[in-house]
C-alpha cells in the first residue's frame, strides 16, 4: 500500500469520491482523524478497528461519513464537527438524540417529519411520523404507538382533520408505556388534536405525556 498524500492544505474545485474502503466500510467517502490508524502512525491509510470501527458503516445508502464522538462537546478530544455559518439542507433531515442547548434551532416546511396520508380505521405510528392527520369515515380510528417509537423527546401530534371525532371517536393507544397514566387517550371533539411527548423510557406509567 502506498503512503498517504500529505499536505498542510489543499486547494481544489472538486473532490471525487470513487469507492469504498478495503476494511469493510460501505461509505463512498470517510473523514477520520489520523489517530484512528493506531500507534505507531504508518501513513498508509490503515484504520485500527478498536479505535474506529468501520463495520458499522456498511449501509448501502452512505455517501459521506465524518467520524466523531457523541457527547464530545466541551471536551479536549476534538471529536465534534462545527459549521461556522448557516447550514442549508435541500433534502430530508433525520436526527437522533437531538440536543439543542443554545441560540435557536429553526425548522421550516416539512423538514422535521413526514406527514402521512389521512389515517382511517387503524393506523400504526411510523418512525417518520410527526403530525398524524385522521379523517374517519363510518368508524372510529385507533392510532397505535408501539414500543419502537419510545424515544425521549419524541413528539407526536394527532389531529382530527375530518371533523368527526365527536361521533367517531379517535383513540390513541400505546402498546407499551402509558399516556398520562392510561394506556389510551381519546379525542372526542370535532377537529380536536393532541400533542404527545415521550418523557421516560423506563417508567411504564409515565412514558408519554399530553402537553
Amino acid at each position: 500500500m502506498t503512503d498517504n498524500f500529505r499536505a498542510s492544505q489543499v486547494e481544489t474545485s472538486q473532490i471525487i469520491a470513487s469507492g469504498t474502503l478495503a476494511n469493510g466500510s460501505g461509505a463512498k467517502m470517510v473523514i477520520y482523524p489520523i489517530d484512528a490508524s493506531g500507534s505507531p502512525i504508518n501513513h498508509i491509510g490503515s484504520i485500527n478497528q478498536t479505535l474506529f470501527n468501520t463495520g458499522s458503516l456498511n449501509g448501502t445508502d452512505i455517501f459521506l461519513y465524518i467520524s466523531g464522538a457523541i457527547g464530545g462537546k466541551n471536551s479536549s478530544g476534538r471529536n465534534i464537527s462545527v459549521f461556522g455559518g448557516d447550514l442549508h439542507i435541500s433534502g430530508n433531515l433525520s436526527l437522533n438524540a437531538v440536543s439543542v442547548l443554545s441560540t435557536s434551532f429553526i425548522l421550516s416546511s416539512s423538514v422535521k417529519y413526514n406527514i402521512p396520508t389521512y389515517a382511517q380505521s387503524t393506523y400504526t405510528v411510523l418512525e417518520s411520523d410527526y403530525v398524524i392527520p385522521v379523517s374517519s369515515s363510518g368508524v372510529g380510528t385507533t392510532v397505535i404507538i408501539n414500543s419502537t417509537q419510545i424515544k425521549p423527546g419524541r413528539e407526536l401530534i394527532v389531529k382530527d382533520v375530518g371533523g368527526n371525532a365527536s361521533t367517531l371517536n379517535l383513540t390513541i393507544s400505546s402498546s407499551f408505556g402509558k399516556i398520562d397514566g392510561s394506556s389510551t387517550y381519546n379525542i372526542a371533539i370535532n377537529y380536536g388534536s393532541v400533542t404527545l411527548i415521550c418523557f421516560n423510557t423506563s417508567d411504564a406509567n409515565n412514558t408519554w405525556g399530553v402537553v
